[in-house]
């Protein structure tokens, strides 16, 4: 009494999605604190490539769309990861120190983007290749 892999491909797309947009938009909306705008549009990126992935989780095949929004998925996770480490222990605001909030910035907040550019991988091995062509037979 297994899942099968249509609903564990759908299953793992729709937690790649939600993780998607709370990550997303954990940045958009400061949750960090002030940050750059290009950290903003990072965010609302995020969170519209997770709506997208989101809905595709419901569709039966994946063609190279999906795919295409996978390695998209997985290649946008790369900065955050190196800038949390290369930023380990400062502070990531523009704003002087007397209007900034002190937030400091700890490798551990590269751990969720981590978690999702496995589950990206994860999801592409599962579709393969044979996922991405349908038979007209």
């Amino acid at each position: 009494m297994g899942v099968n892999m249509r609903n564990r491909k759908s299953i793992l797309m729709i937690l790649l999605a939600i993780g998607s947009i709370l990550l997303g938009y954990s940045y958009a909306h400061e949750l960090y604190g002030p940050l750059e705008s290009e950290v903003e549009l990072w965010g609302y990126f995020s969170e519209g490539l997770g709506a997208s992935l989101l809905i595709l989780a419901f569709f039966t095949t994946h063609g190279i769309g999906t795919r295409l929004l996978l390695y998209i998925g997985t290649v946008i996770q790369i900065p955050p990861i190196i800038l949390w480490f290369i930023f380990h222990s400062g502070e990531i605001t523009d704003y002087p120190p007397a209007f900034s909030d002190n937030f400091v910035a700890h490798w551990a907040f590269s751990i969720p983007h981590i978690f999702l550019i496995i589950l990206c991988l994860w999801i592409l091995k599962l579709i393969g290749p044979r996922d991405t062509v349908v038979n007209s037979r």
